[in-house]
């Protein structure tokens, strides 16, 4: 997959080697396997790796961030997973769901809330929903790209 990432962003690259004149090392790729688990430990920030459901696609990962006893959990839109949960219990921040106002239309708001309803309180899901979908940006409104 890497190799395939470095060809669709080669000319990007040369690009900022030879007109922005930016350093050689800071263009390179560096490649980290992950697995569930997989700890990334560096100058005060931990970043675990948290395998998620995201049927039929395997294996998917989520992400733990931890620094200076705060933490957030990056999770994707995923299924039901108890990972998630044990991931997410008392941190400063979960990002569960992204989607585009147009398919929570199409979906339901019940889906959105079934999973922020996970980690703070049925009660406060349907509220929390409510201003998510305030603020998203519907999909017909953004710039092509």
């Amino acid at each position: 997959m890497a190799s395939h990432l470095e060809a669709a962003f080669s000319a990007d690259r040369q690009f900022r080697l030879s007109d922005d004149a930016a350093p050689e090392a800071g263009s390179r790729m560096i490649v980290h396997e992950i697995r569930p688990g997989f700890v990334l430990d560096r100058n005060g920030v931990r970043v675990t790796t948290i395998e998620v459901d995201h049927s039929p696609v395997r294996p998917v990962y989520g992400y733990r961030i931890d620094y200076a006893g705060h933490w957030v959990v990056l999770s994707g839109d995923t299924r039901f997973s108890e990972a998630v949960i044990a991931a997410a219990t008392d941190a400063d921040l979960l990002v569960h769901e992204i989607a585009e106002r147009e398919t929570i239309d199409v979906a339901g708001d019940g889906v959105v809330a079934r999973a922020v309803g996970l980690t703070c309180g049925a009660d406060n899901a349907r509220a929390l929903t409510e201003v998510l979908r305030g603020i998203s940006v519907p999909a017909s409104s953004r710039a092509p790209g």
